[in-house]
């Protein structure tokens, strides 16, 4: 069954940024990346997340949003990360920014969660803006550019490394029907989470399997990518040979066909 959750999307100009968030007070820096975030995160009114852990998820409005100057994200909406912080995995551009919050002081709403640089209790954030309008025709072809390091809930959790997929979306007047596969290599183990869903309004989220209920499963959702085509956002979980699920956030940039 699918569940329609609002959301949205953006657009993407790839990006993994050097390590850590180390900017003012910050901690030390974390683990390399691909290449440097492009530009800061151009987030309005419509700006939008998702925030993955073990153990909580959210999603809706990011404003106001906040970004330290190595673009990892410090405040989305009513969340922020303070004192001694690092953040992981960092990638972004003027449509999107993701990370993984793995040190420092979180505070969501009326909690506060202290983050000891243990990844099985990284929070995994992606923002984007949100998509005004679905297109009434065409077909897309998108891959995934940037994602975050997959974790799970166990501190002797195995190496995987960031996940690889593909995926094809189809305009109609009855809206968007996307297609596609994310997948997560561990040594000789693979796992794989289908992206395939109905998507009907531009503002809503499509969750997939048991995605929100400890099982596998994809929240997908079509954001702005800066033009005309639209991209896409994807949080998921996988469960891996064993039955270790993992969690992480991914961004697929989208083409014409």
């Amino acid at each position: 069954m699918l569940k329609h959750i609002l959301l949205s999307l953006s657009v993407l100009t790839l990006l993994q940024a050097c390590g850590g968030d180390s900017d003012g007070d910050d901690g030390p820096r974390g683990s390399k990346s691909s290449a440097p975030v492009s530009a800061r995160f151009g987030g309005n009114e419509n700006a939008r997340s998702l925030l993955l852990a073990k153990d909580a998820q959210s999603f809706g409005s990011a404003v106001p949003t906040e970004q330290a100057d190595n673009g990892a994200m410090v405040r989305i909406g009513s969340k922020t990360l303070s004192g001694a912080r690092q953040t992981l995995d960092i990638a972004g551009d003027a449509h999107f920014a993701l990370g993984r919050w793995v040190k420092g002081t979180l505070t969501r709403d009326n909690e506060t969660v202290t983050l000891q640089g243990k990844d099985h209790e990284s929070y995994h954030y992606i923002v984007y803006n949100r998509l005004a309008a679905l297109p009434l025709e065409g077909q897309l072809k998108c891959k995934s550019v940037a994602a975050t390091t997959p974790t799970s809930a166990s501190d002797t959790q195995r190496k995987v490394g960031l996940p690889s997929g593909s995926a094809n979306v189809s305009f109609d007047a009855n809206g968007a029907a996307v297609q596609g596969t994310l997948q997560l290599n561990s040594g000789n183990d693979s796992a794989s989470v289908s992206l395939s869903t109905k998507i009907q309004d531009p503002t809503s989220m499509s969750v997939t399997g048991r995605m929100f209920a400890n099982g596998p499963g994809a929240a997908v959702v079509l954001a702005n990518q800066g033009d005309a085509v639209p991209g896409l956002v994807v949080g998921y979980r996988v469960h891996l040979p064993g039955g270790e699920p993992y969690i992480g956030v991914a961004r697929f940039v989208c083409s014409r066909k």
